[in-house]
């Protein structure tokens, strides 16, 4: 059922979808994400993104290295069609990503999943041991979930472990089913599987609703004081 209802979801949005953020609120929003990966990522990576979408996480970063080796996975297939005619030089998976059998062992330096996707994924812990197997010594991952007590939810009063969500500006009537996590709750999940944290950061606490770059660095304010506010929370961490 998980899986159905968000492959219905992201194959009906995914004709529209790179025009739902083309405002300047999802410009400062990329250059943001950019410049955190950035700290994570290394020339000569091989990178696995998790929830690729339309593979805007390599186009984030491509510019930045002279040699990464990308591979994309995504449980829509019209994402992945239509990721693979944007993007031919790059490898794509149509896959969920709590089961990624056409990922070797020990094959990948960094594990993405930006702009909270991996939130969407249907088995928590399956997704965790999946990276964990594909992982070299030491690999990385950059994590991004979306916040329990983000202030979109406590204005709109949902306070359990799941929701319903739908992307901003999306006119469909379907929904794609999500985990939302506190930052203890994200830290103890990938501690007690083995990783070391290295952050848990929050950002976006008011999910552009003011598109001014003033609003977006008292956003940037009020995230990092107060993380759990934020729209997202990102973890970054190693795996020994």
């Amino acid at each position: 059922m998980w899986n159905e209802t968000n492959t219905k979801y992201w194959d009906d949005i995914s004709k529209t979808y790179e025009h739902l953020y083309n405002d300047n609120w999802s410009i400062l929003e990329d250059k943001y994400i950019q410049e955190q990966l950035c700290k994570v990522i290394q020339d000569k990576d091989k990178i696995l993104d998790l929830g690729c979408g339309l593979c805007l996480g390599y186009e984030l970063v491509k510019h930045s290295f002279n040699s990464i080796e990308y591979t994309g996975v995504d449980i829509s297939n019209n994402m992945v069609e239509k990721a693979r005619t944007m993007n031919d030089k790059i490898k794509i998976i149509h896959s969920s990503m709590s089961c990624l059998k056409d990922v070797p062992d020990n094959s990948i330096d960094v594990v993405i999943s930006i702009f909270t996707s991996f939130s969407f994924t249907d088995n928590i812990q399956k997704t965790i041991s999946e990276i964990k197997r594909v992982l070299k010594k030491n690999g990385r991952i950059f994590i991004s979930v979306l916040s329990k007590w983000s202030v979109r939810r406590i204005l709109k009063m949902k306070f359990g472990k799941t929701e319903k969500y739908s992307t901003r500006k999306t006119k469909s009537n379907t929904h794609s089913f999500s985990w939302v996590f506190t930052t203890s709750t994200l830290k103890n999940i990938f501690k007690s599987n083995g990783f070391e944290i290295q952050n848990v950061t929050g950002y976006n606490s008011f999910v552009g609703l003011v598109q001014k770059n003033w609003i977006w660095k008292v956003n940037l304010f009020v995230s990092k004081i107060f993380p759990n506010l934020s729209h997202d929370l990102i973890l970054t961490a190693k795996y020994k």
